[in-house]
């Protein structure tokens, strides 16, 4: 599904109680996966731990527009995460995404349990000379990333509302192996070599799978 307007793009991070990491895995599943069968404008979500600490959990959404977002926050798989998150989260911090490139391969994404997927998701700023010559760059590497790897399943790339030179990338492979051969490709080391001089800070999570689903196909470009 190719979009022409920006959908809505949203990143999370979540500090769930450590004596509720159960609980919070039971309804992030339950919204999760019944929000992607019943909401067609809910285009992508994903929760994802932090390899190192299962108390730190990443969420990423992606909606269609506004008002598939106040759907799904009307559902009833909402609400029930919503009153558990009144307890059961420490903290809940939310990245505001403008959309610059979002891909995704032709097959839905339902994986409800833990997986084999890997799953990045990288902080990068960019120093504000050289903002259009990275974008370029990057873009075009995920493209040739996704069309030339079969164990590519999602490349998202964002920049936060208030700091257009602020990047965040999400990445789901097939498994690691998929991601390791991705690193070896000559568009990715292409990226690297010739980016190298514009990043000013970069950080790398390695994240855990819990639940990744998507509707698939997506495609939407800035």
């Amino acid at each position: 599904m190719t979009l022409n307007q920006a959908p809505l793009f949203r990143l999370f991070r979540l500090m769930a109680d450590k004596n509720h990491l159960d609980e919070f895995a039971q309804v992030g599943h339950h919204n999760l996966t019944t929000s992607i069968k019943t909401e067609p404008g809910t285009l992508a979500m994903y929760i994802a731990q932090d390899s190192s600490d299962p108390s730190i959990n990443y969420v990423v959404e992606v909606y269609r527009d506004e008002a598939s977002y106040q759907m799904h926050v009307a559902s009833e798989q909402f609400l029930a995460f919503a009153s558990f998150a009144k307890d059961g989260l420490t903290d809940r911090v939310v990245y505001h995404l403008t959309p610059q490139l979002l891909l995704e391969k032709r097959a839905p994404l339902f994986s409800e349990k833990a997986s084999s997927l890997s799953i990045r998701l990288a902080e990068v700023t960019v120093n504000p000379d050289n903002m259009a010559d990275f974008k370029a760059i990057v873009i075009q590497e995920m493209k040739d990333a996704m069309a030339k790897e079969a164990g590519v399943l999602v490349m998202y790339a964002g920049t936060l509302a208030n700091q257009a030179n602020v990047w965040r990338f999400v990445e789901i492979y097939q498994d690691e192996a998929a991601y390791e051969s991705h690193c070896e490709t000559e568009h990715f080391k292409t990226y690297i070599a010739e980016t190298a001089g514009m990043v000013a800070d970069k950080q790398l999570h390695l994240l855990k799978a819990s639940v990744l689903v998507n509707q698939g196909e997506l495609e939407y470009e800035n």
